[in-house]
């Protein structure tokens, strides 16, 4: 279910799309309304949750002032969507926990790695991992772990997509998918 940020002012419907204060989100398999919302222009498209938050419905001015009670500076030019994410961001630093993990050359299975987590995601709570080429996945505090994220125990093994060369592990709960923690590394895979 994605969010999307249009015209900052905009409240209303339309369709089954609910806007406030130009934010909305869509079910993750609504695919109408994600190809409509896609195919407009000018608005911004986020993955990283899957409802609207009470930071999203608030008009822009009133987040402004929360971002100067956060210390968090203002850009000049931003949308609502980048205040909201430096927000979040600013939020993610204080809540966020560290995932401490490691990559290691598989044993035997050559072009696969063994990721090792440093203790257990706790009762309710599960590890989930996802690969990137070039700069690992940077979920912030509360973001969703959803059907892109693949659950794992520690230790897992399994063999990249060729070109990917990072791994990010987080700590979500089960029944919500909001991230707790996270940790990224490189991905080092068995050579020969």
């Amino acid at each position: 279910m994605p969010r999307y940020f249009g015209n900052e002012t905009y409240n209303g419907d339309q369709g089954a799309v609910k806007w406030y204060n130009g934010a909305c989100a869509v079910a993750e398999d609504d695919t109408a309304a994600i190809a409509y919302l896609d195919a407009i222009t000018g608005i911004d498209k986020d993955t990283n949750k899957h409802e609207l938050t009470a930071l999203d419905k608030l008009p822009r001015d009133v987040l402004d002032e929360v971002s100067l009670y956060l210390g968090v500076a203002l850009t000049p030019g931003d949308g609502k969507y980048d205040v909201i994410r430096d927000i979040e961001n600013s939020i993610s630093t204080k809540y966020l926990g560290a995932i401490t993990l490691t990559s290691a050359a598989h044993e035997s299975e050559v072009g696969q790695t063994t990721v090792t987590i440093t203790g257990a995601a706790g009762d309710g709570n599960a590890y989930y991992y996802k690969t990137a080429k070039d700069t690992a996945p940077a979920p912030l505090y509360g973001d969703k772990a959803d059907s892109t994220w693949t659950v794992c125990t520690s230790p897992f093994s399994f063999k990249p997509t060729a070109t990917h060369n990072k791994i990010t592990v987080v700590k979500a709960v089960v029944a919500t998918g909001f991230i707790l923690a996270r940790g990224s590394d490189d991905i080092t895979t068995k050579d020969s």
